[in-house]
This record gives structure tokens, C-alpha cells and sequence, in this order.
């Protein structure tokens, strides 16, 4: 079996105009991948039957699978029907299961609106969607296999993780190897990797960076042992799962509990722990000094301190972490101090420079990084390998 492609066309102006992140894709794109697909692009188009139309008339014959999410609502801005139908030369027509399905979900309704909701594709199969009011229709041109799928992220998710992850899973797909890495530049893995493996090998290789972290996607399974290896003090994370969720399980496997204080990530290490279930077992709070006042007066950082080495400094960081195990009472704690940028930079102290602290076992380990990217990279990238260098201490000391 050759490799299977697809395509994700994502329908609505909300996306165009940047008023809506297009969330949809990239969890497509991630479930499509696992399935044992080939994403060959990502496609957004407006909410225009016409514009819908030419898309899916493009793709029709030459590729294996087409996913439409948007516009199969009830509302005259709703063309993703029309513009298939048109297509595929079908036409639309109306069917009674899904007039009931509105009737009994709509809070809001007319005659016109449930007549709407109750369209679909002449020849299409109904898939049903149990998180939302729109179903999931499902057609097949020349070899083409086209579902069109509600626009609202947690519909997607629902009809995918319970419907469609069955009717597309690959048999027999060539197998991937993954590897997740923290901590470390992408182009050093490169070179390291290069050194052993020659360039047929590496083209089966993809370097896929994020904040943070490099995820090694490789068909050869020697190139993944060789790099558990090599970079073994960057890797302790399984594929898949979420570096807050290992952090919070290993210390509750530990009996300990964990506090953090926070400056130029502006709270976002609490945000990321307390979106895991589970973590008021473990997390006991955040202190989030973003000016030196409140590094005084709450975190209880000496000025002499402050005034001798600034905020951004090894001496601070390390005076935050064990302060606020102190004051929150915790076993462990992490901090980070930095500079996120674009403004206040100086020649010694650049944006980007970030020094990070965990306390574990009675110790403080301070680490100096210098990060690039915007201020938002620079805060997520310290945010998660904040999480990595403490996590790194629990599983090893």
C-alpha cells in the first residue's frame, strides 16, 4: 500500500480575519498522522460556495482523503453544503432524521432554520455527532473519500475520536518511531544524528521543534535508539504525554507537593500545571512577582539583593525558589527570572535571557539560558523547560 495523503480545508472568514486560531487543523493534522496519513496541506477558504467548490473540485481524484470542517449550520453564512454539492454535480436534499435531530437540540429555532439544519448531500452517509446539533456527512468521489465536519473544535474532536478514528485508521501502514527531546538546539541534534547515520537514513528523519522541545520522527527505529542514547539527558518524556502531567504524577508517587514563583512568564507555569486533573494534589500555588516591589514585599527578596545582581539574575532566581517553598510550604518548588523582550534590553542582559531554579531534596540548581523568538516564545519556551529541569532532578536524583 502506497502511502495514503490528505488534505484539511478549513471553511469560515473568522480564520481569514484572524478573529478565530484554527485549532481544527492541527488536531486533524495530529489524529491524521497517528492514523497512518500524509497531511499534504492545510487549505482555508471563506464562508463562499463558490470558493468552497473550486477547493474541493482541486483536490477530487488526487487525493485519498478530503476533511472539510465549517460552515454546516443553519445560517444563510453557511455554504460548505452548497459548495460540495456543487462539486461533486449532486444535489442537496432533505432528510427527516436530521430535521428531528434539530428539532430536539435547537434551543433557538424557526421553520427556516430547521429546514436548513436539515440538509444534506444527495447520496451522502450521515455520521452522527452527539457533541453538537450538526452531523458529520460522509461522500466518496473517484477514490476520494470527503467528510464535512462541523467548524466547532470540541465537535471535531468528538466525531473523530468516536466515529472517524474507526473508519480511517491505515492497516498495515509503514511503522513511525518518536522521540520526544527537551532542552536542546535542533541543529545539534542534526549534526550528532549526521555523524552516525548517513543521508538515506536522514531523510527518513523530521525534526519537529516546538517551545522548548524537538519531537525526532523517524521510520528507522535505529536512528530512535541511537538518539535515546545520545541525548539521554534530554529525553524522559513518553510520546504523547504531557510534560505537567509526568511532573505532577512522579511527585505525587513521591508524596510531594510542589510550589512555583514566576516573573517574566507571568503565571503561565501555574496555568500549565492546573489544566492537568488531579493537580490541587500536588500544586499548592504560585507567586507571581512580576515587579520588584512585590519581589520585596511578598516574595521576600532582599533590595540589597536586587540592587546588587537585578531581577534577572542567578542569585535572584535561586533566592525565589527557596523562598517560596518556604512561604507556600512545599517540598520542591521551581522559578523563573528573565527577560521576555522586546523592551528593556542591555547589552549584558539580552532579551532572551532566562534563569531558571528548581529546589528538590533540600537542593537549588540555577541554570542560565538564552532563548530566541518573540516575547511569547521566549515565556513558553522557559515555561516548559522549567517543568523539564525539575522533572529531569525527580526522575534521576
Amino acid at each position: 500500500m502506497g502511502i495514503m495523503k490528505a488534505v484539511v480545508l478549513c471553511v469560515g472568514d473568522e480564520i481569514l480575519k484572524g478573529i478565530t486560531l484554527n485549532t481544527n487543523a492541527k488536531f486533524i493534522s495530529e489524529k491524521l498522522l497517528e492514523m497512518g496519513y500524509e497531511v499534504t496541506e492545510h487549505i482555508v477558504v471563506p464562508d463562499n460556495g463558490r470558493k468552497i467548490s473550486e477547493a474541493v473540485k482541486r483536490h477530487i481524484g488526487k487525493t485519498n482523503l478530503l476533511i472539510l470542517t465549517g460552515g454546516i449550520g443553519p445560517t444563510l453564512d453557511d455554504k460548505t453544503t452548497e459548495g460540495v454539492a456543487s462539486a461533486l454535480n449532486r444535489k442537496i436534499i432533505y432528510d427527516p432524521l436530521l430535521l428531528k435531530i434539530a428539532e430536539k437540540r435547537m434551543k433557538y429555532k424557526s421553520e427556516e432554520i430547521l429546514l436548513r439544519q436539515s440538509r444534506r448531500i444527495e447520496k451522502s452517509k450521515i455520521i452522527k455527532n452527539k457533541a453538537g446539533i450538526a452531523q458529520c456527512q460522509y461522500l466518496k468521489e473517484k477514490n476520494t473519500h470527503i467528510y464535512l465536519l462541523p467548524g466547532v473544535p470540541n465537535e471535531v474532536k468528538w466525531i473523530i475520536n468516536n466515529e472517524l478514528i474507526f473508519n480511517l485508521k491505515i492497516k498495515n501502514r509503514k511503522k513511525e518511531f518518536r522521540l520526544s527531546l527537551f532542552d536542546i538546539p535542533e541543529t545539534f541534534v542534526h549534526i550528532e544524528l549526521s555523524k552516525r547515520f548517513n543521508s538515506k537514513d536522514l531523510r527518513k528523519v523530521s525534526l519537529l521543534p516546538s517551545y522548548g522541545s524537538i519531537l525526532l520522527v523517524s521510520e528507522s527505529k535505529p536512528v530512535i535508539d541511537f538518539a535515546k542514547k545520545r541525548f539521554k539527558e534530554n529525553h524522559i518524556l513518553p510520546y504523547k504525554k504531557e510534560i505537567q502531567a509526568v511532573l505532577l504524577e512522579e511527585l505525587r508517587k513521591k508524596n510531594m507537593t510542589l510550589s512555583v514563583a514566576e516573573s517574566c512568564t507571568g503565571g503561565m507555569i501555574g496555568e500549565i500545571l492546573t489544566k492537568t486533573r488531579g493537580s490541587s494534589r500536588v500544586f499548592k500555588g504560585s507567586i507571581v512577582a512580576y515587579a520588584n516591589e512585590i519581589k520585596t514585599s511578598i516574595l521576600g527578596i532582599e533590595k540589597k539583593l536586587l540592587k546588587k545582581y537585578g531581577a534577572v539574575s542567578s542569585e535572584v532566581s535561586k533566592k525565589m525558589a527557596e523562598n517560596v517553598k518556604n512561604i507556600l510550604k512545599t517540598d520542591s518548588s521551581i522559578s523563573i527570572t528573565g527577560i521576555a523582550g522586546p523592551d528593556a534590553e542591555r547589552k549584558e542582559k539580552p532579551v532572551g535571557l532566562v534563569y531558571i531554579s528548581t529546589f528538590y531534596k533540600g537542593k537549588t540548581i540555577t541554570v542560565k539560558e538564552q532563548f530566541s523568538g518573540d516575547r511569547n516564545s521566549i515565556r513558553e519556551k522557559s515555561a516548559n523547560v522549567a517543568l523539564y529541569n525539575l522533572l529531569r532532578r525527580v526522575l534521576n536524583e
